[in-house]
């Protein structure tokens, strides 16, 4: 997204989710002690076709059923990689969302 002002989300959350557009944003890499900074607004990225297709794989893979929801055709070997990837971000958001904030480093 290019045009901030048709944001669906309100200037905290932004900030909160670490929005590259946002002056003042709590960058969420730095919650793990990355100095990486968001380049891309997570409100884009988040509604990119590929991204909602590995999305809704991930899903369908992690309850076995995937070749259903590709109708019968063998996964490729690239989104077979792209859902190990977003699966593995999902574990680590996971685990470091269970533990208590005191601990989160």
């Amino acid at each position: 997204m290019y045009d901030c002002s048709r944001c669906e989300w309100n200037t905290e959350t932004r900030k909160r989710v670490g929005c590259a557009y946002v002056k003042g944003s709590y960058d969420a890499n730095t919650l793990r002690g990355s100095s990486v900074r968001a380049t891309v607004c997570p409100g884009y990225s988040t509604s990119l076709p590929v991204v909602r297709e590995v999305c809704s794989a991930r899903m369908h893979w992690d309850k076995g059923h995937l070749k259903e929801r590709l109708l019968g055709e063998t996964p490729t070997p690239l989104l077979m990689d792209l859902v190990e990837v977003a699966a593995a971000g999902l574990a680590s958001c996971e685990a470091y969302f269970s533990k208590p904030e005191k601990d989160r480093v």
